[in-house]
């Protein structure tokens, strides 16, 4: 019987010293970087190495990303005496925000607020997918596994361990280390170089669609690129085709009352957001959609639910409210000046939208006395 125990014993004794190793970031410095986990990473590697204070940042998706001028909401706190610092990342949603907030009152306990800069297309969803554990993964304590989290396991989808093992959490990127060592090699070597994350700027992207039929997905999939960087937003249009049409509808007409698992939705999110516990209320930045995945590919209804979602933490002072979902359109059609791609804008875009928000940023953030 001994040696029986002892040969189940020692790969269970491995495994736990596995797992905890992944959990206490063992693996962090071999993510890909361009990875959810490994674009996690280097934001919290600026953020713990960054020697002075950080008062207020910007979190959100790809959409916050591109879609804010960094660098003049960070000159704007400069001149105000305080710093505020760009944490957006490609592929957040919700789990990622609320992740990230309680990671930085861990770790940044001096930072008083934030800007919260997602889409009305976020609201309708609990979750973007189970690709946001690996983006959490990096910013977790490494025993506790809240609620939200839990909410995503699913016996049989592998996809969900994460929520649970660390181990299992990385798995793709020990996968893509073992099979491609190389290139894991090179890329590590180029992201040392020139990849780390920008606390106080952002990407910034000259081109527009200007010339690129958006009348609907299926004319800007059928259209053939005048120029080289059209081809990205053609290529996009022709993988929405099949989505057109397949949101759900979240609208209310008369006033029908909600069903229960859109209550138990609106609830729910009013409930985490309240549950943030910034010193400051959080400004909700609704940021622009263009029309054409507002008319085909979002929920019908998005904005108005968002708003249902959102205007009495606005009217309790629990959260500064603004909404700039159609604010880069001219005659109900967005700006093709504005944008790069379906989702994003571009340099020309982040600077005109920085422009509408940043008063507002400075009165609800800035303005107030410094504690202390």
């Amino acid at each position: 019987m001994r040696p029986l125990l002892l040969r189940l014993l020692v790969p269970l004794i491995g495994l736990v010293l596995v797992e905890t190793a992944f959990r206490f970031g063992a693996w962090d410095r071999l993510l890909p970087p361009q990875s959810h986990a490994g674009t996690s990473v280097r934001m919290r590697d600026a953020v713990v190495e960054f020697p002075e204070r950080i008062d207020f940042v910007t979190l959100g998706s790809s959409r916050a990303q591109y879609g804010l001028d960094h660098a003049a909401i960070a000159e704007a706190a400069r001149s105000h005496g305080r710093s505020h610092a760009n944490l957006s990342m490609p592929g957040s949603h919700w789990m990622t925000i609320f992740e990230q907030s309680r990671w930085l009152r861990r770790e940044r306990p001096e930072v008083q607020g934030v800007v919260i800069a997602l889409s009305a297309a976020d609201m309708v969803w609990r979750s973007n997918g189970s690709y946001e554990l690996a983006i959490v993964q990096p910013l977790r304590s490494p025993w506790s596994i809240d609620d939200e989290l839990r909410s995503h396991f699913a016996p049989g989808q592998l996809d969900t361990y994460g929520v649970y093992s660390a181990l299992f959490g990385h798995r793709q990127a020990v996968q893509f280390a073992l099979q491609s060592p190389g290139e894991l090699k090179r890329t590590l070597g180029w992201f040392r170089e020139h990849g780390r994350h920008t606390l106080f700027d952002g990407p910034r992207i000259q081109h527009d669609l200007c010339g690129l039929p958006m009348d609907t997905v299926a004319t800007c999939a059928a259209a053939s690129a005048a120029r080289p960087e059209l081809q990205t937003p053609i290529d996009q249009c022709k993988s929405l085709l099949p989505s057109v049409g397949a949101s759900p509808d979240f609208r209310f007409p008369g006033g029908a009352p909600l069903t229960e698992e859109r209550r138990t939705l609106l609830e729910l999110r009013q409930a985490q957001i309240r549950a943030m516990g910034w010193p400051q209320p959080p400004v909700l930045v609704l940021m622009p959609i263009t029309h054409v995945w507002r008319k085909e590919l979002m929920a019908q209804g998005s904005i108005d639910w968002s708003h249902r979602v959102l205007d009495p933490l606005a009217a309790s002072g629990e959260i500064v409210l603004i909404d700039l979902s159609t604010a880069l359109d001219a005659a109900d059609a967005t700006r093709c000046d504005m944008f790069w791609d379906l989702y994003h804008q571009n340099e020309a875009g982040a600077k005109a939208l920085t422009r509408q928000l940043l008063p507002q940023i400075e009165r609800a953030l800035y303005a107030p006395s410094p504690p202390g």
